[in-house]
């Protein structure tokens, strides 16, 4: 990308973000066995890179909730480790956030509720307060 094209983008990437409008589109679906996480790059000069992965409850392993500093807002993601050692984020401006939160105590048994983890997470601005959902630590 050359220096002009790169300037369009972060124009681009600034208007959506005044807006309002997270400069990567991420949106979560459910199913009857787990949850789909789409994500949607945001590059206007370059083809839009989409991936989707699926998360089935009985394969979650644990759990995790933390938040990552961007300067002047952090934003709160949750992970999912699985079986086979992979892992899966999501952030909150994913369309269905709220879903998925009612999901995770819903379907994976002794899971902490969002009204129990999610003070503890944004408590303090720019750190990471990573606490662990499910299982319950010991």
């Amino acid at each position: 990308m050359d220096f002009r094209k790169f300037i369009r983008y972060r124009i681009e990437t600034a208007k959506r973000t005044f807006h309002a409008n997270p400069a990567d589109d991420w949106k979560i679906s459910f199913d009857p066995n787990g949850i789909v996480i789409t994500h949607s790059d945001f590059r206007p000069f370059l083809a839009k890179k989409v991936s989707e992965h699926r998360v089935v409850w009985s394969e979650v392993e644990r759990v995790f909730a933390g938040q990552t500093d961007h300067l002047t807002w952090d934003t709160v993601w949750v992970t999912f480790v699985l079986s086979s050692g992979a892992h899966r984020s999501v952030p909150e401006i994913a369309t269905g956030w709220s879903q998925l939160l009612d999901q995770i105590p819903a379907n994976l048994s002794g899971a902490l509720r969002k009204q129990d983890w999610l003070p503890t997470v944004t408590r303090t601005a720019f750190a990471p307060n990573i606490t662990q959902l499910y299982p319950m630590p010991t």
